[in-house]
């Protein structure tokens, strides 16, 4: 995460960069950071980024938000119920 941290400053900071490109980069970086799941219901979380509910068996085979791109690890509740 730190390499992708780097390179977004780096793309804030040139000045040889046109400003919709940097702006285009530093959104597909970004969404390379992972972030958790968010519980949405019992057997369903969100993606943190576009809220696009996903099942528990989509998110064991997919790292990647399929709507939006988001990397996404782990969650940030557990569901006992199941």
């Amino acid at each position: 995460m730190p390499e992708i941290q780097c390179a977004i400053d780096h793309i804030k900071t040139a000045v040889d960069v046109d400003p919709w490109a940097a702006d285009m980069a530093e959104k597909a970086l970004k969404k390379e950071i992972p972030h958790k799941w968010v519980y949405d219901r019992p057997g369903h979380w969100k993606c943190p980024n576009c809220h696009t509910v996903m099942g528990r068996s989509v998110m064991y085979f997919y790292k990647y938000c399929y709507n939006c791109g988001q990397k996404c690890e782990g969650m940030d509740k557990y569901d006992d119920a199941e």
